[in-house]
């Protein structure tokens, strides 16, 4: 079970919370990574690696109104839907641990327009915004730490714009 967390139990993990892009580019070091899914999954898992237990993403399935639930539900394969029924979702939280077991799950919804999700590292602090038109911003507090994003980024086959 994937359990839900509050933005101010996340907050409390030392995820940086954004209000809007808008938020993002003013107040923080960034660059947008685009390319293919399969490349933006795998600098997720790398991500993930670097960051240990401090990855997160959100999953907002439990605040849509229950007929887009439906309609978000019946568009997911039989595996996905595995996946998803793993996603603690009464709280109406919006918060989980990202993991190995669900990064797929989150990175393919978000690159196919499915549902949007956010990703959250807090060891090295930075947050991938997902996705327009397979871009995805990434905001770091420091260049020293976007550097090290974009490092991984380019390692993943990412372009950097």
């Amino acid at each position: 079970m994937f359990q839900s967390m509050s933005a101010q139990e996340l907050a409390a993990k030392g995820a940086v919370l954004i209000e809007d892009i808008q938020d993002g580019f003013s107040r923080y070091r960034s660059v947008i990574l685009k390319g293919e899914k399969i490349a933006m999954q795998h600098f997720l898992e790398r991500c993930l690696a670097v960051n240990e237990e401090g990855s997160f993403a959100d999953f907002y399935y439990s605040v849509l109104v229950p007929k887009v639930q439906r309609e978000f539900a019946a568009g997911l394969s039989d595996a996905e839907k595995n996946v998803f029924l793993k996603f603690e979702t009464d709280s109406r939280q919006v918060y989980y641990p990202l993991r190995e077991d669900n990064l797929e799950f989150l990175a393919d919804i978000t690159a196919r327009n499915w549902l949007f999700s956010t990703f959250y590292f807090t060891k090295l602090r930075a947050v991938v915004w997902g996705n327009y038109n397979l871009e995805y911003p990434l905001f770091c507090e420091d260049d020293e730490t976007l550097e090290i994003y974009k490092n991984i980024a380019g390692d993943c086959g990412l372009e950097l714009i």
